[in-house]
């Protein structure tokens, strides 16, 4: 992987950043749907940029769609595990992705137990908060944070 030395990536606003007007958007639709998945974004970035360094050649990515990451991040391959069909655009990138579509287990943790050349990102998530009940999905999120 590349060089990074010239990356000023800034976690945090400072207070001397430059401000702008807020206006508010009373015509377009207020949404957070997507909010969640754009701090995962940049928590996964920002893992890979710490802790990534010329022995690392694969991420395991566990309940994985990444295509923003793997363009990123071209030199290095992917094995995206998850029971979920994956995008037809990771499909097509076969050279850089082990596709796996299968829950992720221990007989499978161990398979990739002490392996030093690669990185591990966990996203597992099978709760619905559209189709189940409030509580449903409390045991759902609970049931999934053991698994990770």
């Amino acid at each position: 992987m590349g060089s990074r030395t010239d990356l000023d990536l800034q976690l945090f606003l400072q207070r001397d950043a430059p401000r702008r007007v807020y206006f508010p958007r009373d015509s377009s639709e207020k949404t957070t749907r997507h909010w969640g998945q754009r701090k995962l974004l940049m928590c996964e970035i920002k893992f890979i940029l710490d802790h990534c360094n010329p022995g690392i050649r694969e991420v395991l990515y566990i309940g994985a769609h990444l295509l923003v990451i793997a363009d990123l991040f071209p030199d290095l391959h992917f094995t995206l595990i998850d029971p979920s069909p994956f995008h037809s655009g990771i499909l097509a990138m076969n050279a850089r992705f082990r596709v796996i579509n299968r829950l992720f287990d221990e007989s499978m943790a161990e398979e990739y137990k002490g392996r030093t050349d690669l990185l591990v990102i966990s996203d597992i998530r099978s709760a619905n908060y559209r189709r189940e009940s409030t509580d449903e999905n409390e045991l759902k999120i609970h049931r999934d944070m053991a698994l990770q």
